[in-house]
């Protein structure tokens, strides 16, 4: 669980698939990754394209430039039936394909903008009574993999380089009628509903404190003033200054806060959470043992020693023994007895003010 090679691993499941695409698309020849948590960062790797091509596809040469031919082919047939739904206009889409229910992919088409407008004494008007419900059409598309002539599994058509792959699709509209409208509309709405996912709510955060707690959130600095980077002259310095108090004021924009979408988390997260709490202290042990340590890196030879996690735990360590010297002065002069002194300077007990 706790390995690069595990985090490889959800790399090609997760991440390879599109990373294959972005490249192809940008003509670029691989990919960056950085090795992170909130933390810290761990390493880098540079994965070219044809590492993840066999990750993904298999060793055979080509087969990765296969899959996007077919994938751009197949796009370019449903967009331009995408495009006949609404002529003219921009349109939104969602794409969903079940898990386990078949092959099918399901398009659900909807305007962008949408003014439904009527005829009043010849003059075009909006409807405002249809102004809520806006249109929406569904297309459904299959497709059938043949190698060479034989029904095959497109898993199969990837590799088998020496037979062609030839792809059968249809594309069908489903009937939008207004009577069948409101089935559309109840798919794509239970499309939207197995999208969602709950977020799970905070170590020691109930459900009273999220929304405070989520304000408080700045990991981007957003709340922050926000300006763009200065021009550059033609030596690369910086051309101007800008001054943050000219900046124009931004107007707060009002959100409602799903405070609904937090659940418990479940046991699956929790385990997920012991075992990310068990790293980090491990983590600060082995930084904490290596500290006075010499430092080496390749090519560059001995540096500073810096870990910040291990700062972080001195640092809680000093201010924690501070304050117990703190409470053990302060429980010594209460239980010590009163003198005359102390009688005479007011101080008695537990009252006792620590110097």
């Amino acid at each position: 669980m706790e390995s690069f090679e595990r985090e490889y691993f959800d790399l090609i499941r997760s991440a390879f698939l599109k990373y294959q695409f972005q490249v192809r698309i940008g003509d670029m020849d691989g990919v960056f990754v950085a090795y992170h948590n909130t933390a810290r960062m761990f390493g880098f790797q540079y994965i070219p394209l044809e590492e993840m091509d066999q990750r993904l596809f298999g060793v055979a040469p080509g087969v990765g430039d296969r899959v996007f031919q077919k994938c751009m082919e197949t796009l370019e047939l449903v967009s331009d039936e995408i495009i006949t739904c609404f002529p003219g206009q921009s349109v939104k889409c969602t794409f969903e394909t079940q898990d386990g229910i078949g092959k099918d992919l399901n398009i659900w088409v909807e305007p962008l903008e949408w003014e439904p407008k009527s005829l009043e004494n010849g003059v075009e008007q909006i409807d405002e009574a249809q102004s809520q419900n806006a249109p929406v059409k569904q297309i459904m598309v299959t497709a059938k993999s043949f190698c060479g002539n034989i029904p095959s599994k497109g898993a199969k058509c990837v590799g088998t380089m020496d037979q062609p792959w030839t792809v059968h699709w249809t594309i069908t509209h489903r009937s939008s009628d207004s009577h069948k409208e409101d089935e559309i509309r109840a798919s794509l709405q239970a499309a939207k509903d197995r999208r969602f996912r709950a977020y799970s709510l905070p170590t020691g955060v109930s459900l009273e404190e999220i929304e405070k707690w989520w304000d408080a959130l700045d990991f981007s600095g957003s709340k922050k003033l926000n300006l763009p980077l200065t021009p550059l002259d033609d030596e690369g310095n910086e051309g101007i200054e800008v001054d943050a108090s000219g900046a124009p004021a931004k107007d707060p924009i009002p959100k409602s806060f799903f405070k609904e979408n937090f659940t418990l988390p479940d046991s699956r997260i929790q385990y997920l959470r012991d075992l990310a709490n068990e790293g980090r202290e491990e983590t600060i042990r082995i930084g904490l043992e290596d500290r006075g340590k010499p430092k080496v890196i390749l090519g560059v030879g001995e540096i500073d020693w810096e870990d910040t996690l291990a700062e972080e735990e001195i640092a809680a360590k000093i201010l924690r023994q501070k304050a117990a010297v703190a409470r053990g002065r302060i429980e010594a002069e209460a239980a010590r007895p009163m003198t005359e002194a102390d009688a005479q300077t007011g101080i008695v007990g537990s009252d006792s003010n620590p110097p």
